[in-house]
């Protein structure tokens, strides 16, 4: 078995009526980059393609699914401008694209890669599509149409699962339209976190499955906003398509087994690191190390840290950033400088519960919200409030993350008190109506039975 992958990027747009993005070049670097690790998707061969004319683009699509075998893994990916013609039909828009007329001529399909995927051999095909109805059509009646619907790919093919980043009746965000500071686009952004921390590994079985890594695209973008909604088709899909390993994935324990001495030497290494002092740092890790082999364990946290220094170092400037902005209330910045920091420093615990934490809250916050704009469901409503108690209860220990638990416990007391302002009316409509029964009685008393002064 092999693994393929073409990753396809569009910035710039020769028609004026396609606006230039920024996201689509980063997007493709970025994923291209993570797909080609050898600890996370270790693809066979990676092509990335940014900024060509669409009939570049067709030829290099045709030859990637051309001469497969059945038990290959293709993993076709786009960022750019999709655009819906006046049927409503999705084509993907490249530097050449013309919306006048000329888009049957200068744009592709999706029919075209659907017979492409059709064609192919391979029976483990996913497509990744970065994009929405953002072009020409993107304001007018025309683009309320579903462009990408469960019928856009169906062809007659078989284990083929098609990722889009919208429902296509919304605008795909770059991401520093949500996350301030981040090139890639929302989408692609969390795509990414979720191969590298190995958060998307959520059997935690080592490898990333394409639907637990669509599982964890979806819950991210729905906590970071809910006017993009990503979309996930499979047809005739036989089992799991592997798409990356979790860098993470340890079976280890480690601490248990480690002298206490050795411990505290590791712990002061690391105040040395946010001083700059790289040389006490080395000196303190490597007797870490000997006092841990002279007791007949091993230190494996220590080494790898000492291994790593340069990025260690890297990682706390990141998290400095980080503590600086969660002291501004700057919490998305926060979350991108923090998973910069643990993806360059994985011996440091401290920052993976900072940003457990932190995302918890933000979670929180986007649950808040939606309480506050209405939940129907009575069901949904109570679940909804237990989570946000669970978040409160577990996260209320950094004290540098207190401004931001003080305020969702502002919120959810302000949500609790008013809905115990209505608890008569709102929660037992029983009463309510006993109620008004009882006022109308007492009307009707005295109107006709209450003694008059004459």
């Amino acid at each position: 078995m092999m693994k393929y992958a073409l990753v396809i990027g569009n910035t710039v747009y020769d028609d004026s009526k396609l606006t230039q993005l920024k996201a689509p070049k980063a997007d493709s670097i970025a994923l291209a980059t993570a797909l080609e690790d050898e600890k996370i998707g270790n693809f066979d061969s990676v092509i990335s393609l940014v900024d060509k004319n669409d009939y570049d683009i067709r030829i290099e699509i045709s030859s990637f699914f051309a001469n497969k075998k059945p038990d290959d893994l293709l993993l076709l990916y786009f960022t750019g401008h999709g655009v819906l013609d006046e049927r409503g039909r999705l084509f993907l828009a490249f530097k050449n694209t013309k919306t006048n007329h000329l888009l049957n001529a200068t744009a592709i399909p999706s029919s075209f890669i659907a017979d492409e995927m059709d064609s192919c051999r391979s029976k483990r095909q996913i497509l990744i599509l970065d994009c929405c109805n953002s072009g020409s059509f993107e304001r007018s009646t025309k683009g309320r149409q579903k462009a990408m619907t469960e019928d856009t790919f169906r062809g007659n093919g078989y284990g083929h699962v098609v990722l889009t980043a919208t429902d296509s009746t919304q605008y795909a965000f770059e991401g520093d339209q949500v996350i301030p500071q981040t090139e890639l686009s929302l989408f692609t952004h969390f795509l990414i976190a979720g191969m590298r921390t190995g958060d998307a590994d959520k059997d935690n079985d080592g490898n990333i499955s394409i639907d637990e890594l669509y599982d964890y695209v979806y819950e991210q973008i729905m906590y970071a906003t809910p006017k993009q909604i990503p979309q996930k088709w499979s047809y005739k899909q036989e089992g799991r398509l592997i798409i990356a390993k979790n860098p993470q994935f340890e079976l280890r324990t480690i601490t248990s087994e480690v002298p206490t001495t050795a411990l505290e030497l590791y712990k002061r290494s690391r105040y040395f690191i946010s001083a700059g002092d790289i040389q006490q740092t080395k000196q303190l890790l490597k007797e870490a190390i000997v006092i841990a082999q002279n007791r007949g364990s091993q230190f494996p946290q220590a080494q790898e840290l000492l291994d790593n220094l340069s990025n260690a170092s890297v990682a706390d400037s990141f998290k400095q950033k980080a503590l600086e902005q969660l002291n501004a209330k700057q919490w998305a910045i926060a979350v991108v400088n923090l998973e910069t920091a643990v993806n360059l420093d994985k011996t440091d615990e401290t920052n993976k519960t900072l940003l457990s934490h932190l995302q918890s809250l933000i979670k929180a916050q986007g649950l808040l919200s939606q309480l506050n704009a209405g939940i129907q469901d009575r069901k949904q409503q109570i679940a909804t409030i237990v989570e946000i108690q669970k978040i409160i209860d577990a996260t209320n220990e950094p004290a540098v993350l207190s401004p931001l638990w003080q305020e969702v416990v502002r919120l959810f007391g302000e949500y609790d008190n008013k809905g115990k302002q209505g608890n008569i009316f709102i929660r037992n409509p029983a009463w309510s109506f006993l109620g008004a029964i009882l006022l109308l009685i007492g009307a009707l008393w005295l109107l006709y039975f209450n003694p008059r002064s004459k």
